[in-house]
Order: C-alpha cells, then structure tokens, then sequence
C-alpha cells in the first residue's frame, strides 16, 4: 500500500519494497503475537559500540493495526516548537480521535487543519495521518518545518529569530520559510 509507504518514511523506518525492518528489542509491541517463521527475512546488524542487534522484515500495518498507527499519532504530537521565548516545548499538533471522526489542531495558530470522518475510529486515524502527512510533504504550513539535513520532523521555531528553524535531533538550522540551510551539523562535525 502507497499510504503505507508514506507512513513508513514519515516514521524514519528502513524500507524495502513494501516491507520495513523492525529492531527485534525496540519494536517488540509492533511485531507481538508472531511467530519468528513469519518473517520474511532477518539481519543481524553490529552497532558503534560492537553490540550486535537483530531485525526482522515485516508488512507494515497501518491500516489495520491500532498499535502501528497509535505509533504514528505519538509521532505527530511529538512535534515541538517554543513559544514565545518559552524553555518548555509544546506540542505543535493535538489528535483528537472521537467515534469515526479525527481532527488534528495546530496549536500554534488554535486552527483545525483536518477534519476527516471514517467508518470506524481507526479508519478515520489512517486517512487523517495520511492527510497530515501529505501536507507537511507539501509545505502547506507556510515553510518548511521538515529539517532539510536529516529529514526529521522534530524540529521548532528558535525563540531569538523565530524566522529561524533548528532541528531537535541533528541541530541543523534553516530559514523557515525557504528551507535554505545556514547550520549544518553534520558538515560542521
């Protein structure tokens, strides 16, 4: 599935084909309740510190799965920015999932910027991160909060230049509104 697909590199997951590789230990509620024969394929891959750790390859499943997609929720109401000088990071986008209907609120602006209705709970959850993701891809927010270096979606506005965006996991920076690198971490190492 394309919408899969999507979701999957929304959530940084190492794709092949339509499958993703999970990290046994870390995505263990993701790949509960199969057995080790139902993977298509493992790998056994050595970290920096000489840690061996392995992964299975597993069909994605967010359209049918409430653990998978509650994953992609999290995700998306990690996303953080500061306002107004302030230290703590508040949650840029609130879900709200009620029956058949999910709305996802800016709460930057106090906007609705989706409103989907499904047949069911998890049906309107999978069209409405979908759509979410679709727009953020599209830069329909006025700029670009997605960091052009990493790809990472955890990023926020710098309280002294707030024309500014830094990214919480690289710590590269960029002019929000045309994306144009000024800070880029990994070249600066």
């Amino acid at each position: 599935m394309e919408s899969n697909k999507l979701i999957a590199e929304f959530m940084g997951m190492e794709l092949e084909h339509d499958m993703v590789w999970l990290h046994e230990r870390l995505h263990k509620d993701l790949i509960r309740g199969r057995d080790y024969y139902e993977y298509s394929d493992t790998k056994n891959v050595e970290d920096c510190d000489g840690l061996s750790w392995n992964y299975v390859l597993v069909d994605t499943e967010y359209h049918k799965n409430w653990v998978w997609l509650m994953k992609v929720v999290e995700k998306i109401e990690d996303i953080r920015f500061t306002f107004k000088g302030n230290e703590d990071r508040i949650p840029r986008y609130s879900v709200r999932v009620e029956n058949y209907l999910v709305d996802i609120i800016d709460n930057y602006t106090s906007e609705e910027i989706l409103h989907i209705e499904g047949d069911d709970r998890r049906d309107a959850t999978y069209k409405a991160v979908v759509e979410f993701i679709k727009k953020m891809s599209k830069e329909e927010f006025n700029g670009v909060y997605q960091c052009p270096v990493c790809d990472c979606h955890n990023t926020e506005a710098q309280h002294e230049f707030t024309h500014m965006s830094e990214c919480n996991s690289c710590g590269s920076e960029w002019i929000t509104e045309t994306g144009e690198v000024t800070f880029d971490a990994y070249e600066d190492e």
